[in-house]
């Protein structure tokens, strides 16, 4: 049956020419979803030939089932499988459900943490809501729990280098500093100076009592400091505990004072580019073992340049957005 519907009978049936036989005929084939797309297919492309029919497939098809009804014929039922897939805009619309959630998943952080930021040269104070207060260095992220802390323990996220004057609750609720660096600062009342940035990490310890956990396995790799220690981590994450003479030092940048001992020009290079997002290019290697002691007040880049390479003896040039450091021959 289905060979024997073709262009030229359903091209008579768009006309209103068949009889009921044909009819029926062109229901039983138009069950199948292939042959659906081949019906309106052609009845479209008929009625573009034919002006005098009103270009809606809607009255075409009120009129077919019109025709089915007067002459007791079965109207043609598409299978429910197959109007499921035709059903293009619940599928769209589960997708879209789907991006939303999958986006609001990946950016969950953005709802549920605060973040502040300061720019090259900048300094900020920051009130925390348990009363803890924390000043941030220049070019540092500090993140915290945008509708406050938690019951059980406090917990912030730092990327730079910041000073926290932590305040003592009455249910001893301990105070948490994590980092991208595999190490975190676990503190009941305190205060502190964390320094975080791709050459290493620093912890001085002003008063009261911190616990330093690190490494991947921190329950064993925990350090206890007590105030006036120091301990710093290297890139090859190696631990190294000293007492320093003076640790007012590490905490001078809040007036905008840099303090260095002995300090190698290659370590500024790095201090320039963390602090000031400035990059210093040093050709002749030899200067780069170079020493500098002093402080230095300065609340831009350029007064600590022009101190440092008077100090020092010293002078440079600026080329293509960087600054380039040598000895005058």
């Amino acid at each position: 049956m289905e060979s024997t519907v073709n262009g030229g009978l359903l091209q008579k049936y768009f006309e209103g020419n068949t009889t009921i036989f044909e009819k029926k005929m062109i229901d039983d084939w138009a069950i199948e979803l292939e042959n659906q797309e081949i019906f309106y297919q052609l009845l479209s492309k008929h009625e573009i030939q034919n002006p005098q029919f009103v270009s809606d497939v809607g009255v075409a098809l009120q009129k077919h089932n019109l025709m089915m009804k007067i002459e007791r014929s079965i109207v043609p039922k598409i299978p429910i499988k197959h109007i499921q897939k035709y059903n293009y805009s619940r599928w769209v619309a589960a997708v879209l459900i789907f991006l939303v959630g999958f986006g609001a998943w990946l950016n969950r952080h953005i709802l549920t943490d605060q973040t502040y930021h300061t720019a090259f040269g900048e300094i900020k104070s920051i009130a925390l809501n348990d009363g803890s207060m924390v000043v941030l260095n220049t070019n540092t992220t500090l993140k915290i729990p945008r509708f406050g802390f938690g019951k059980r323990s406090r917990e912030v996220f730092l990327e730079g280098e910041a000073q926290f004057s932590v305040k003592h609750t009455s249910d001893d609720q301990p105070f948490i500093v994590k980092t991208a660096k595999n190490f975190e600062v676990l503190v009941l009342g305190t205060e502190f100076n964390v320094y975080t940035r791709s050459s290493g990490a620093k912890i001085v310890l002003n008063k009261g009592k911190i616990q330093l956990k690190y490494g991947k396995d921190s329950a064993k790799n925990q350090i206890m400091m007590k105030p006036g220690d120091l301990v710093t981590i290297d890139k090859a994450n190696k631990i190294k505990k000293i007492i320093p003479l003076e640790i007012e030092q590490f905490s001078a940048w809040k007036e905008h004072r840099f303090v260095f001992n002995e300090t190698s020009l290659e370590e500024m290079m790095q201090l320039f580019k963390d602090n000031f997002g400035l990059k210093i290019i040093v050709e002749d290697k030899e200067l780069l073992t170079w020493t500098v002691s002093g402080s230095f007040t300065a609340v831009n880049a350029h007064e600590l340049l022009e101190t440092l390479t008077e100090a020092s003896n010293l002078n440079y040039k600026k080329e293509n957005g960087s600054v380039i450091i040598f000895k005058e021959k």
